[in-house]
């Protein structure tokens, strides 16, 4: 499996969680979680990884008298398979901008919507017996979309899930195809 984008991801869940400081001092609020599950992609030009490990972190804040948050979230997928004799190694790196409504009321839960712009880097190779290997990574922009619930315990624990989907197109051996998909997952983190 690539480390590269593994790599670049944390650097980047590192900057993110550099804010929470800042915006805490500025009288901001939001949720900082962390999302772990399986994303599914287009069956076709992924097989036999199209349905991929996930994690993610998501990131929101607003000022208390907004009525949604800016939202930030990063996603990377995983998976290495063999079919036909052919071994397949892919992954997508998701950068999701947007806003996120976020409903809260006097009760602990908290359901949520979402919607942006997403930035997306898949990387796919295919290594033969007997063959060189072939390999491909490309960027794409789209959008994404999702939504799911949490509840806040003790005024600082979310535990929840998380749907979204999210389309971008990219050119990986030579074959143009989405390298969004469908997420679900779990939520764990904190409110700030």
């Amino acid at each position: 499996m690539n480390t590269l984008p593994l790599k670049k991801l944390l650097t980047m869940a590192l900057v993110l969680t550099a804010f929470v400081p800042a915006l805490q001092a500025d009288e901001w609020d939001g949720d900082l979680n962390v999302v772990l599950g399986a994303k599914r992609l287009d069956s076709n030009p992924w097989k036999p990884i199209d349905s991929q490990p996930s994690f993610g972190l998501m990131l929101d804040a607003r000022q208390p008298d907004w009525p949604i948050n800016l939202a930030f979230d990063i996603y990377h997928s995983a998976d290495e398979g063999t079919a036909g004799g052919v071994t397949r190694d892919g992954s997508t790196t998701e950068l999701n901008i947007g806003i996120r409504k976020i409903w809260r009321t006097d009760a602990a839960m908290r359901p949520f919507i979402g919607v942006g712009s997403s930035f997306v880097r898949a990387t796919l190779k295919d290594t033969s017996a007997g063959l060189p290997s072939r390999s491909d990574s490309d960027g794409g922009a789209g959008v994404w979309i999702g939504g799911g619930i949490y509840w806040t315990l003790a005024d600082a624990l979310n535990i929840g899930f998380n749907l979204k989907y999210t389309s971008a197109k990219v050119t990986l051996l030579d074959e143009r195809f989405d390298a969004g998909g469908r997420f679900f997952g779990t939520v764990i983190g904190l409110s700030f």
